[in-house]
């Protein structure tokens, strides 16, 4: 069995464990793609990438309470997550009774924490059978929620937009008192101004309740192509301009395209993961500047260049060359890049790479990369070698000819299980799929149609949070 060791950094914050169906998030960020820094690590793959936060379109415009979605056609029963806390809604102590205000407590499965969103616009608790309303059917601002007994009227209607809960009679959005974060904190209505306290991940209906976005932790940005070109970029500006440099930092963060096109640059610093959703990479494609990562931070030099992965997607950009200019820890895995893509920055150095189970349409050129390892990836050509080039399972590359030019070259890998990874099905639906092995395979696993594995919905795992405490993990 062939395996690849990328773990990026001791400060791995989330393993994904299939044979117990279990994730654990670390503090900075809840994730469940990725491999190495917040990574997934299957029982026969290996892991190389990084982090992970829901921002549901947290960071859209102020929600306009008009241009609130209708309610789902089904009912989806399930928690209701603060994105910026990530505590759960909760009644007050567990009381059943009218009158019992809502807020945020520890997220521990309890019924308490358990609401129904009704195909009526009702949010039900599902051990207390009363609705989230506004108390005392006030429409006044920092108004706090309560439970109480449903009778229709306006002020137990509710409506999603953007990941916001709208007030029906108010148009106000549920939010956390002070915005606060803390356990216990109260739930109350406050001007909908697309704060992230104002944001909530909800259960939807679909495929078990499994088609509302996981609670993934505060740093994922999960992204959808009915969102501003404009909120998105800014999104993925405001992530580059944190951790660009930023070599020794504690932030962590992930960038997942659902499924479309997006016409956005997407540069990737330091304990960054980009990955799209889709099944294949082909369902999720980054035109304008694409995916890239330089070294103009440390003068061309691309030796310290660690830690960042992209996945699942494919990059076409406007230039016709991807830059990828790293160095150890930052592999490319089940990308299609359309073009040419280059290993270094403008000729300046770089030390080691790895990319597996990709295509290039266009030329590889390593440039000035001391060693690189590619596994099970289709090139259009391969060009330039320093130290040491190791292919195995791939075509468009070089022969053997270690050691000059220092070239080695396996024709087939002898058995493999690609990483398993995330991504969203056609109906909206999160699932985890977990590659089958592969015998003397050489080229892409998904470039004659889709993987072949296993898919498991999201609600098979056990997604944990720095709340959690290890008996509940355990």
């Amino acid at each position: 069995m062939m395996r690849e060791d990328g773990n990026v950094n001791g400060q791995s914050g989330l393993r994904m464990r299939l044979r117990r169906h279990r994730v654990v998030a670390g503090a900075a960020a809840a994730a469940l793609v990725g491999a190495g820094i917040l990574g997934v690590v299957g029982t026969t793959a290996a892991n190389a990438s990084p982090a992970t936060q829901t921002k549901a379109p947290a960071a859209t415009a102020a929600v306009k309470p008009a241009a609130a979605k209708a309610a789902a056609a089904t009912a989806a029963t399930g928690t209701i997550v603060g994105t910026n806390s990530g505590l759960c809604l909760s009644a007050t102590g567990s009381a059943t009774t009218a009158g019992t205000i809502a807020d945020l407590y520890t997220c521990n499965g309890s019924a308490s924490e358990t609401w129904t969103v009704e195909t009526n616009g009702t949010i039900v608790g599902v051990d207390s059978g009363l609705c989230l309303s506004a108390s005392g059917n006030s429409s006044a601002l920092k108004n706090t929620a309560d439970l109480n007994t449903c009778d229709g009227d306006s002020y137990e209607q509710w409506s999603v937009s953007a990941g916001a809960l709208v007030e029906g009679a108010s148009g106000l959005c549920l939010c956390v008192t002070g915005a606060s974060t803390t356990p216990k904190a109260t739930a109350d209505l406050y001007t909908c101004n697309g704060s992230v306290s104002e944001t909530w991940t909800v259960p939807t209906s679909g495929g078990g309740g499994t088609g509302s976005t996981p609670n993934l932790g505060p740093n994922v940005y999960v992204f959808n192509t009915s969102m501003s070109t404009t909120t998105i970029q800014n999104d993925i500006n405001t992530v580059y301009n944190t951790q660009q440099s930023n070599q020794f930092g504690t932030q962590r963060y992930e960038l997942a395209f659902e499924p479309g096109t997006y016409n956005v640059t997407v540069p990737v610093g330091f304990y960054t993961e980009v990955v799209g959703l889709g099944q294949n990479p082909t369902q999720t494609v980054i035109t304008g500047g694409g995916v890239y990562t330089d070294a103009s931070w440390f003068s061309g030099n691309a030796t310290q260049n660690f830690w960042r992965d992209v996945e699942n997607i494919t990059i076409h950009p406007t230039s016709g060359t991807t830059e990828w200019a790293a160095s150890q820890a930052a592999p490319l895995r089940r990308v299609d890049i359309i073009g040419n893509a280059v290993l270094a920055d403008d000729n300046g150095w770089a030390s080691g790479g790895f990319i597996s189970d990709s295509v290039v349409s266009g030329q590889v050129n390593s440039e000035t990369q001391q060693q690189y390892i590619s596994r099970n990836d289709q090139f259009g050509s391969w060009t330039s070698s320093s130290w040491n080039m190791v292919f195995v399972g791939d075509t468009g590359v070089p022969g053997q000819s270690f050691p000059s030019p220092p070239d080695t070259t396996v024709t087939q890998s002898p058995t493999i299980a690609e990483k398993p990874y995330i991504y969203t099905d056609s109906s909206g639906n999160w699932d985890v799929f977990v590659p089958g092995d592969r015998t003397n395979a050489q080229g892409a696993s998904w470039s004659g149609g889709n993987t072949a594995g296993t898919s498991l919905p999201i609600s098979d795992f056990f997604i944990a949070t720095p709340s959690n405490t290890v008996a509940q993990i355990n």
